[in-house]
């Protein structure tokens, strides 16, 4: 049975990839003889598991017709039928012993008239043909290891996991691909400017990508080498040193920094409008807090003790409560007591993370030069991080409180 391709202009190059996977769909499928009109006698798989061409290649080079149905091997008698190969030449003697095998090889198998010739499927135990199955057989004993587990199982967003994947495989559309396409356009980075832009420079290498590697093995306290790809570096993203606890974020950290950088990217290619480096690390910790948010994670965020760069937290948090107030959603003084919170005019009533027991807060004034972050779990509620940031301009502050769903962050 001989696939043929079209000689439409798309069903050529359609019929060309599925002929290229003809040998190993053929290697794993065999043919059930019915009447023998659909079957080729030498070349296709349906005696045994092996074609008779490869069984005796001698006769099957002195058949009369190399491209022959098993029905026109096949005579009838009176008897019911055997099987009669056609030769272009007397056999020799050391000939008619492959014959021999041949016929009986072939004895206990019988033309069935009026049954269709059928495909089988050897890998399936039912004989039907699926996908998944075909997948396994073709990738049985062949070991492509990928990041699976950095990809698929952190608390990433699905869009994030996709692009990670994407960037994995050499999937995305940099610059060096378009060109690979036919593009006529400079190949210039649209970060740093200096080099060409490829996934891997772009990702991993490029002077804005390793600004925010570098902020986050500071925030792990960690030291790192940095592989040759994107896909080797998420191969070697394990996150057992880091602790168990810390594990899931830092699973997720690459896949946010990627997407941070990813976004920025386009915002530079498509709107021709650049952030600073500030505006960058704030939004790449801006990021990473509202997938924390958004999965529920509730044991991450002392994490964030080890991050040096106050002013960086600082101005991400200060964003989320400039955007919060803008509907309305700043927790003032009244909004807290409505919630049960036991307030004194100029103190706040908190639980410690260590003892638990009842400390106060002094709140700073307005012309204050320096503030208190605090990070707050809702259930139960201690402090779970503190931090002084120093702040140049806080007029017309005394305090503002921000929800993040599951945590609070209190700047005081």
């Amino acid at each position: 049975m001989v696939l043929k391709g079209g000689r439409d202009r798309y069903g050529v190059g359609v019929w060309k990839a599925i002929r290229n996977g003809w040998e190993d769909f053929r290697s794993h499928s065999r043919f059930l003889v019915g009447d023998g009109t659909r079957v080729k006698f030498w070349k296709d798989l349906w005696c045994e598991n092996q074609s008779l061409e490869e069984a005796f290649p001698i006769l099957f080079n002195l058949s009369v017709n190399k491209e022959g149905l098993v029905a026109e091997a096949w005579e009838e008698d009176g008897a019911g039928g055997s099987w009669g190969p056609r030769f272009n030449r007397h056999l020799n003697d050391w000939e008619v012993g492959e014959v021999e095998n041949l016929l009986s090889k072939l004895h206990p198998l019988a033309i069935r008239r009026g049954v269709d010739d059928s495909l089988r499927w050897k890998a399936n135990k039912n004989g039907t043909f699926s996908v998944k199955c075909f997948y396994s057989s073709l990738s049985m004993g062949i070991n492509h290891p990928f990041p699976v587990s950095t990809i698929w199982k952190s608390w990433a967003p699905t869009r994030a996991s996709f692009f990670g994947w994407e960037a994995a495989w050499n999937r995305l559309l940099t610059t060096d691909r378009l060109k690979r396409f036919g593009w006529n356009i400079p190949n210039r980075c649209f970060l740093c400017k200096n080099e060409e832009e490829s996934i891997d420079h772009l990702l991993l290498f490029c002077e804005k990508a390793r600004m925010l590697w570098y902020l986050t093995f500071s925030l792990f306290g960690v030291q790192w080498v940095m592989h040759s790809s994107v896909k080797r570096n998420l191969l070697g993203w394990y996150g057992s040193f880091v602790g168990k606890k810390r594990e899931k974020a830092w699973k997720t950290a690459p896949l946010c920094l990627m997407w941070t950088i990813w976004k920025e990217r386009n915002r530079r290619a498509f709107d021709d409008v650049e952030r600073n480096d500030q505006d960058i690390k704030s939004i790449f910790l801006y990021t990473f807090v509202n997938w924390a948010r958004d999965a529920r994670i509730c044991k991450c965020w002392y994490m964030l003790g080890a991050l040096q760069e106050w002013g960086v937290l600082c101005e991400v948090f200060l964003r989320c409560i400039g955007n919060r107030a803008t509907w309305g959603r700043i927790l003032t003084m009244d909004q807290l007591k409505r919630r049960g919170w036991v307030l004194a005019e100029h103190k706040l009533v908190m639980l410690s993370a260590t003892g638990l027991s009842p400390s106060r807060v002094q709140h700073s004034s307005a012309s204050s030069s320096s503030v208190t972050l605090l990070l707050l779990s809702h259930n139960p509620v201690f402090t779970i991080w503190a931090a002084p940031i120093s702040l140049a301009a806080t007029t017309g502050i005394a305090f503002a409180f921000f929800s993040s769903g599951y945590y609070d962050v209190l700047v005081c």
